[in-house]
């Protein structure tokens, strides 16, 4: 599934504390740049195309669970659908991956 809200109902009965999105962020950086937002800092950057905006998707989540939501966004090469993702971004990924799994919360 590429629609995050897909995923609500899992996240939901989960009852996580911290939630933290991923997703393609157009934010005028270099392709691979890396970026953590909240949703009231998101206005003016172009996350993947979604049915639902993240900001919608992270207050909604705030409010139903009581818990913090971070976007993180990475700087796409290429913003059109299908194509594979760039060697930037699949290192900012790898990247991510390695922080996101030496941090205990």
């Amino acid at each position: 599934m590429t629609v995050p809200e897909a995923y609500v109902p899992d996240i939901l009965s989960l009852s996580p504390d911290l939630i933290i999105i991923i997703d393609a962020a157009r934010m005028g950086a270099s392709p691979g740049s890396i970026g953590m937002f909240k949703k009231e800092d998101i206005k003016n950057i172009m996350f993947s195309t979604h049915s639902m905006p993240l900001s919608i998707l992270a207050k909604y989540l705030e409010n139903k669970l009581g818990c913090e939501v971070f976007i993180i966004g990475i700087e796409p090469k290429d913003f059109n659908f299908g194509f594979p993702l760039s060697k930037e971004v699949q290192e900012a990924a790898s990247h991510l991956v390695n922080i996101l799994s030496d941090t205990h919360v």
